[in-house]
């Protein structure tokens, strides 16, 4: 036996006992696992179609095992894939051959989508007259000026020159129409070719008819006459005018009037001075010679004068008396400010803690307050002060707490409509945070049960906000419960001690 031989046959006995095992190893596994057929899975969408028109485009879709055939299981019978046809036809539904068949659709290119411009492309059928439009797959047409039609055909129209107002007459001319033209012809009173219309001026050329007391004015065409001051009539005869009788002279009325040819004359009367037509009375006033008090004002009159006494003074303007504004209440001081007396006037003075020009004085509540504090905590609204303890500061019952407001001629807080109540949600956020307090607020039913009072004696009306939870116990008081996003009224008892809200007169 020879080497290859002897190769050969070992190589042989290692392949018999490799299937041998395998073999074995085969039997195992059937042993342990159970048969799982094969299941295809959905179909994927389809792919985009390899031609976008015309020609047979195809398109081609797939699916997965699932799950794959295992342990001696079935497998999937069919394909994983599968193609079909597409775009078979033009957009406009010709056959694609060489390409679509774009013939009266307004549109070229392969697949008919670039928009043919006919107007551009001489392939419209407008008139020769008329302007092609174009538009997406089409055109328009419009008969050009001087024809009418639909564009299609358009026939020439017959035009008034005169009438449109096409014509080159001057503004001063008349325009006649005629078959296919227009003539022009100067207006009367103008000299021209009609084109070019010049005025005949009367005035110069002495052809007008005016009066010689008159003014002649050259008019575009013609000429107008106007009597010169002091004369009437038509222009083409004028009469003098006597102004002095007619009293439509100019004279002073302390002056006489005279007569002339076309005016008058104006002389001041004794005992005044002037050039006729200003005659100025000898005025006291300014030569000194008036009797008026220091604190009057004197005025001349004709021939005289007269004397009233300055503002803030009463009596005849001879004799003049310091009215006291302050003490007859006439001052306009503000309320919260002192008026003291002066000359003819007064002054205005803010007293303390007031600030202002007397006039009007205005007061934080801090600095009407100042025994409340935190100052932080107050707030202003409608005229009014708000003040609510801090949570650091002694907690007091329901009537102490009303006790310590009136110590400054308030209340608690009395809340009589959705404004008020609003503003102090905001204001206690402000001054306490978000976290969850009760408030001491002027309302409760000490004097009758459920017959809730306000701190000023008025009933509770129509305005309410109690908790829908909140309790009721006999001849209680109500707190402002507030959280950091809602306020609403609860019902404790009035031993209880919290903090409280008070409310103050403003300083307005």
């Amino acid at each position: 036996m020879n080497h290859r031989r002897a190769n050969s046959l070992l190589v042989s006995a290692v392949l018999v006992a490799l299937l041998a095992g395998e073999s074995a190893a085969w039997r195992r596994r059937r042993q342990t696992c159970s048969p799982i057929n094969c299941q295809w899975g959905p179909w994927t969408s389809w792919s985009s179609c390899s031609y976008q028109c015309g020609a047979f485009g195809t398109r081609t879709r797939t699916r997965p095992y699932s799950p794959a055939a295992s342990c001696g299981g079935a497998a999937c019978s069919g394909s994983n894939s599968e193609t079909e046809d597409c775009n078979r036809f033009c957009p406009n539904g010709s056959p694609y051959q060489a390409g679509c068949d774009c013939t009266g659709t307004g549109y070229t290119g392969t697949c008919c989508d670039v928009d043919a411009d006919e107007c551009a492309l001489g392939t419209d059928i407008c008139h020769e007259h008329a302007t092609c439009t174009n538009t997406p797959g089409s055109f328009t047409c419009t008969c050009n000026g001087g024809y009418s039609g639909d564009g299609y055909t358009c026939s020439p129209n017959e035009v008034d020159e005169c009438a449109l107002g096409t014509h080159t007459c001057h503004a001063a001319a008349t325009c006649t129409n005629t078959p296919g033209s227009f003539t022009c012809a100067c207006n009367s009173g103008y000299t021209g070719d009609g084109n070019t219309c010049t005025d005949n001026d009367e005035c110069t050329l002495g052809t007008d008819t005016c009066h010689a007391a008159a003014t002649c004015t050259n008019t575009p065409g013609s000429f107008t006459c106007t009597c010169n001051g002091g004369y009437t009539g038509d222009g083409n005869i004028c009469t003098d005018i006597d102004e002095c009788a007619e009293g439509t002279d100019t004279c002073d009325e302390d002056a006489t009037c005279t007569n002339t040819p076309g005016s008058f004359t104006c002389a001041c009367n004794g005992g005044y001075t002037g050039d006729g037509n200003t005659c100025t009375d000898n005025d006291e006033c300014a030569l000194g010679t008036d009797t008026c008090h220091a604190a009057a004002t004197c005025t001349n009159t004709p021939g005289s004068f007269t004397c009233a006494c300055d503002s803030g003074y009463n009596g005849d303007g001879n004799t003049c008396t310091d009215i006291d504004e302050c003490a007859e209440g006439t001052d306009t001081c503000d309320e919260h400010a002192t008026c003291t007396n002066t000359p003819g006037s007064y002054t205005c003075a803010c007293d303390d803690p007031y600030t202002g020009g007397g006039y009007s004085c205005t007061v934080s509540c801090s600095d009407l307050y100042p025994g409340l504090h935190p100052a932080g905590n107050f707030g202003e609204f409608r005229g009014q002060c708000f003040w609510s303890s801090s949570h650091r500061n002694p907690k007091l019952d329901y009537t102490a707490a009303r006790q310590a407001c009136g110590l400054y001629g308030g209340t608690l807080a009395m809340i009589k409509d959705d404004a008020t109540q609003r503003f102090l949600k905001n204001h206690l956020k402000g001054t306490s945070g978000r976290t969850q307090r009760n408030y001491w607020i002027g309302l409760d039913d000490l004097n009758s049960e459920r017959s809730f009072l306000w701190n000023d004696g008025s009933p509770l009306g129509s305005y309410r906000r109690f908790r829908s939870s909140a309790p009721h116990r006999i001849r209680d008081c109500v707190v402002l419960w507030r959280t950091a996003r809602l306020a609403h009224w609860d019902i404790k008892s009035c031993d209880l001690t919290m903090a409280y809200i008070c409310q103050l007169a403003g300083g307005s």
